[in-house]
């Protein structure tokens, strides 16, 4: 089976998931023909390099039923597609600008019949609707990403993490380093520089992943009523910090400097 990478670190998917799971790859081989929304150069790759690295944020967060997600510029369908899949008891919306891609995306939804993905052409500055996650996946960089969507965060708090944005970067994330936050802000960044997602480190509440050739490293700052809190993770592959330092403090604003 195309999918058993999946199965592989999900172990405890249903046969209706594991069905799910495996229709992707024919069908994105399909849409991919009409409609370029993941390389061509990469299609053989769709379950590492798409599929596993969209499940990367479940391995983060346990996503509690009636949690509502927004995916912000999901192209076809990543990461919320594959974390619909994995939590059917979630609410998911996706929505993308660029209309041929969302409906690969809605195309792909109805055709494995997704009953709690909603996939909408829209812009994410017309999103009014407030959900506890905010997710992505290589969209913008997070200082523009935090200022787009933090209208769109619910401040009532139902999951272990708090309420706020994930996002999935890799390649040159040089211009992540620097951004500003504020109160009640809570920002995951998930660093990614990997082929293939091997296994999942949790080590004293601060979550952090390892990959069998280079890294995946989770930095958090969140604050909370008064009380800022912020995570670091030290890759046991790599040796490099993925960490967030408060530099510069202004009323309930802060400005965090990424350190690598």
């Amino acid at each position: 089976m195309k999918a058993d990478l999946i199965h592989r670190y999900f172990k405890e998917l249903s046969p209706l998931q594991a069905e799910q799971f495996e229709a992707l790859d024919a069908l994105y081989r399909e849409w991919n023909a009409k409609i370029n929304v993941v390389s061509r150069k990469d299609i053989d790759n769709l379950y590492p390099h798409h599929v596993l690295h969209s499940l990367g944020i479940a391995r983060i967060v346990r996503f509690r039923p009636e949690t509502e997600v927004l995916d912000v510029g999901t192209g076809g369908g990543f990461p919320g597609i594959p974390l619909a899949i994995l939590f059917p008891e979630v609410k998911f919306t996706l929505i993308d600008s660029i209309g041929k891609k969302i409906k690969v995306a809605a195309a792909v939804a109805e055709a494995i019949g997704l009953e709690n993905c909603q996939c909408l052409h829209r812009n994410a500055v017309e999103e009014k609707h407030r959900y506890d996650f905010v997710v992505s996946r290589a969209v913008m960089p997070m200082p523009d990403l935090v200022a787009l969507v933090r209208k769109n965060i619910h401040r009532t708090q139902r999951n272990s993490l708090p309420n706020g944005v994930i996002a999935l970067k890799g390649g040159d994330i040089s211009i992540e380093r620097h951004f500003t936050i504020r109160e009640g802000d809570t920002v995951n960044l998930v660093i990614t520089k990997f082929d293939t997602l091997v296994k999942i480190v949790e080590k004293k509440g601060v979550v952090g992943a390892g990959a069998d050739t280079e890294h995946l490293g989770l930095a958090m700052v969140s604050c909370i009523g008064q009380r800022w809190y912020s995570y670091r993770y030290e890759s046991e592959v790599t040796g490099k910090w993925c960490a967030f330092e408060f530099t510069n403090v202004s009323g309930n604003n802060k400005e965090v400097e990424m350190r690598l």
